[in-house]
């Protein structure tokens, strides 16, 4: 398979699993706070915590997670995982009160764990090493694209439809990512860590080290923008730009998409390092302009600055994860990254739902940007000088 380009079938039957994933994901992040404050007649803080209990359940079972995929098979475990996330997606239908709704997302997040490690891990194994940020690239590509039509999809659904409508389309989602997932053949070359991951003892076999730096950095990135995707549309209603709310997430993507080409050939011919500084200081700016919008104009230009930024740093951070590791420990380092990358997103939507409730949104989005600086300065003092030797690795790879 690795011979082939990046653009092989069983590519795009993964990209495609993945999207149908993601939208349910990315639409409930948007969702789901409505549905709990409006639905439920929940508060601010209950709506961070329905987003921190999927999580939980996430994070809790990222670690058995990458070690099931590399022991017991790629396969095995992504329809484990899409079938688990098909239950729960099609429990939403009938939930009627918030404590129903905090242990399902506990579920969904366990499925999503396992499923989202499979997919990564199969497609990491899917592409050549001297491709891998444009193979990766563009799988993210299809996660960025659900992060906007998801959003758009979900908002403007309760906004003309209801709730019960939105959660059996995520449902039918959830059928279709299933699918795709089942028809993947994986070649059994590809499956070979079985025995060599075995030989790992203790936390080894469920924890890379090697990957923890850059999933710290990454952790301070989701931390921030766990406040974007949670509270976005609650943000939007208190500046006067409820109209525009569900489009947000389209100018994220659409700027996004415009630079990936750019940025992912840059990546592969220049280095991490070169694309990664230049996007934190991108999505410092998009927060800023975020917290400082006084309408749609501001508040849908922000949208687009953060794409791009925050676009780019998660491509970037889960590629050189993957290649901070030996092959045969992708599952493990996969599921390692996520799970620090996750652990930073679920105590960003609880933390950051605490400062909004307790101050205001303006001032939650202006500690965002702190935090990304904060990520700034981790990453170069634990991450910079491994980048740059993986860099070079790589280009001489190629």
């Amino acid at each position: 398979m690795k011979e082939h380009g990046v653009w092989s079938k069983e590519y795009i039957y993964i990209c495609i699993s993945s999207f149908f994933l993601f939208m349910i994901f990315y639409s409930q992040m948007a969702v789901l706070p409505l549905f709990v404050t409006n639905g439920l007649g929940g508060s601010g803080q209950q709506a961070g915590l329905a987003t921190t209990m999927f999580l939980i359940g996430s994070v809790i079972f990222r670690p058995f997670a990458g070690k099931w995929v590399d022991e017991l098979g790629r396969k095995k475990m992504l329809l484990i995982g899409l079938s688990l996330f098909l239950v729960a997606s099609i429990m939403y239908i009938e939930v009627k009160n918030l404590s129903s709704l905090l242990i399902l997302r506990f579920i969904h997040g366990i499925g999503f764990a396992l499923a989202n490690t499979a997919l990564c891990t199969v497609i990491t194994d899917l592409v050549s090493e001297k491709r891998r940020g444009e193979g990766l690239g563009y799988f993210v590509t299809f996660m960025n694209l659900a992060m906007v039509i998801g959003p758009f999809l979900g908002l403007t659904m309760i906004a003309h439809g209801s709730f019960k409508l939105f959660f059996i389309t995520t449902a039918i989602f959830a059928v279709l990512s299933f699918l795709f997932g089942n028809i993947v053949r994986i070649p059994k070359t590809l499956v070979k860590g079985k025995v060599i991951v075995q030989e790992y003892q203790g936390l080894k076999r469920y924890f890379e080290p090697n990957v923890a730096s850059i999933a710290i950095a990454g952790s301070f990135v989701s931390f921030a923008y766990a406040g974007i995707s949670t509270f976005s549309s609650i943000y939007a209603k208190q500046i006067g730009a409820s109209e525009v709310a569900a489009y947000f997430f389209v100018s994220y993507a659409i700027m996004l998409i415009l630079s990936r080409p750019f940025v992912l050939k840059l990546f592969d011919r220049s280095g991490a390092n070169t694309v990664i500084y230049p996007a934190f200081f991108i999505l410092i700016v998009g927060i800023i302009s975020l917290a400082l919008a006084k309408g749609p104009f501001m508040f849908l230009a922000s949208g687009a600055i953060i794409g791009v930024g925050n676009g780019t740093l998660f491509s970037s951070f889960q590629t050189m994860a993957v290649s901070l590791c030996p092959g045969n420990r992708s599952g493990v380092a996969t599921s390692t990254y996520f799970l620090i990358y996750d652990t930073g997103m679920g105590l960003g939507a609880f933390i950051l739902g605490m400062i909004a409730a307790h101050t205001n949104y303006h001032l939650m989005y202006f500690i965002s940007a702190l935090i990304v600086l904060i990520s700034t300065l981790c990453y170069y003092t634990l991450c910079h000088r491994n980048i740059n030797s993986i860099d070079n690795h790589m280009q001489r790879a190629a």
